[in-house]
């Protein structure tokens, strides 16, 4: 009956509150890093994204395994569902295809800087 009931987020306004404050910020946090990436802002934010993206997606895993589960069925489907479903696809997409092909073009760049170096 418990678990039921905690399956019923909007119900359960604390929970629901708590985890879609949580899903925000680390969905913030993580286009923050993204950004400093991207424009080379820092060496040291690819290791934070990759520790960030690790916990997000453990947390995305269980969220997925508790809310869609076969034992229960899933009385509504919330917003916050809707944005850890749409999180799930984009952290599959960015570690499945955007960060090798970030890591094979930074790659790419370091061996060319050599040659050029080689060439001085």
């Amino acid at each position: 009956m418990m678990l039921k009931h905690l399956l019923n987020l909007k119900k359960n306004n604390k929970i629901y509150d708590f985890q879609e404050k949580v899903v925000n910020f680390i969905i913030v946090v993580s286009y923050f890093f993204y950004v400093v990436i991207f424009f080379g802002l820092s060496t040291k934010a690819p290791k934070y994204l990759d520790e960030l993206n690790f916990y997000f997606r453990l947390y995305i895993c269980l969220f997925l395994l508790f809310r869609y589960n076969p034992i229960f069925k899933l009385s509504v489907f919330t917003d916050l569902d809707r944005k850890i479903c749409f999180s799930a696809g984009i952290f599959i997409l960015t570690s499945t295809y955007m960060i090798p092909m970030r890591d094979y073009i930074i790659n790419l760049y370091h061996k060319n800087g050599d040659k050029n170096d080689d060439k001085n």
